[in-house]
């Protein structure tokens, strides 16, 4: 059930009892129920001695079912607040190399939370980074978070917090931004990157060394006390790490013999999930590679899983995974099928209980699918050059080539 139903439905549960003991009730505002919603209470009874008498309970429980419906119907019904016109204009900065031009492992240069778009927005002309905007897309109004003399990049976003990658003083760190304030997340670490914003925590990884072949960890930045705490502190590289309140995962190199990741060669890598809580720890052992986790509500996993092929950069074939985190057996194959992208680090997204990804086989296209599998996968933008799908609760956006330009402007696909 969705918090807005819980909450309607919690509202008819005590609308209903104020109501039990009264013959009918006929007022929305004072029960908070459908109108002409009889409750036979213990007058009625003794009035009427042969009809059948309705516990109280069997009442609030089909009030219950009601209100819900009511409630889904109703979002359901309500039109979208936005729709991909507002990303009318925009284009990205190109941030990348000759694999891959938005970003060299494929992060997108914009982020998504409902009707709100983060970007980094290609400049006219001068420097190769743009500012960091934020974009309302039900009125087009852009706000600076960044100016492009920091470098941003990597933006990510949940609610009312919006992380990236910037440049202080020639080092990468990790900014966060929250209720209008930025902080520069500081600690026992050389330089910092990769952020994965949720609304209560950010994680990233913290390189120990200038190397950024050296040893890795994971850390946490919680919002409301704006504390860092390690997640993941074992030997090699462990990166790529998203996190909630609750849990947390992250892809582990430390099996593979140099124990680091590579951008242009095979690492071995596994998928380790952490409970934040009770300390619960699951490793998911598959032969080859497996990375890029995303956690959603309910333990809701996605990743990718490289296999045994070579990674990148050549080009991109892999599998998309989703399961519950803590249990490995529940691990299946999104598409039943390899996808393949002709640019390498195309990397599929998953927020708000939908999946998306770019997969250039028989003409290709964005791809999405609802994490329940409940519905099969559905498919836009054919024939198109896509790279860094992301996906939020109204849109899936991405950037697609403008033709025999260098630029890349955003497509929307609404949920």
């Amino acid at each position: 059930m969705g918090r807005r139903a819980r909450a309607r439905a919690g509202l008819a549960r005590a609308s209903v009892s104020a109501c039990v003991g009264v013959s009918a009730c006929v007022s929305v505002s004072a029960c908070g129920a459908r109108t002409g919603l009889f409750v036979i209470g213990a007058e009625d009874a003794s009035a009427d001695a042969g009809a059948p008498a309705v516990d109280a309970s069997e009442a609030e429980r089909a009030e219950d079912a009601r209100a819900e419906a009511d409630a889904v119907s109703e979002e359901a019904a309500a039109p979208p607040p936005c729709d991909s016109s507002g990303l009318a204009g925009i284009l990205v900065a190109e941030l990348g190399d000759a694999n891959n031009r938005i970003d060299p492992l494929g992060f997108p240069t914009y982020a998504i939370d409902g009707c709100t778009l983060a970007y980094v927005s290609r400049p006219a002309q001068g420097p190769t980074y743009g500012p960091l905007l934020v974009r309302d897309l039900a009125t087009q109004k852009d706000t600076l978070v960044a100016p492009a003399s920091e470098e941003p990049r990597r933006p990510t976003m949940a609610g009312d917090v919006l992380a990236w990658e910037a440049t202080v003083g020639g080092v990468s760190v990790v900014r966060v931004q929250y209720k209008g304030q930025t902080t520069t997340v500081a600690g026992p670490w050389d330089h910092a990157g990769e952020p994965h914003a949720s609304s209560d925590v950010v994680a990233f990884t913290a390189w120990l060394t200038a190397d950024d072949g050296g040893d890795t960890d994971v850390y946490r930045y919680g919002i409301e006390n704006a504390d860092v705490a390690a997640i993941a502190t074992g030997p090699g590289q462990q990166r790529f790490a998203t996190a909630n309140q609750d849990n947390a995962a992250y892809a582990d190199f430390s099996e593979d013999p140099t124990g680091a990741f590579a951008v242009d060669q095979y690492r071995a890598s596994d998928i380790v999930v952490f409970n934040l809580g009770v300390h619960w720890v699951v490793r998911r052992h598959a032969p080859g590679a497996q990375g890029f986790p995303m956690l959603g509500e309910d333990l809701e996993l996605t990743y990718v899983d490289y296999g045994t092929t070579h990674l990148e950069p050549q080009s991109s074939s892999f599998h998309v995974i989703k399961g519950v985190a803590n249990d490995p057996s529940t691990d299946v194959d999104v598409t039943g099928a390899l996808v393949h992208t002709d640019e390498p680090w195309v990397r599929p997204a998953a927020t708000a209980g939908w999946i998306v990804w770019v997969d250039d086989t028989n003409g290709g296209g964005l791809f999405g699918r609802p994490f329940d599998l409940s519905r099969p996968a559905t498919a836009a933008l054919p024939g198109q050059t896509l790279v860094g799908p992301i996906t939020g609760s109204v849109l899936s956006v991405v950037a697609t080539h403008m033709g025999n330009t260098p630029l890349y402007s955003l497509a929307g696909v609404a949920r």
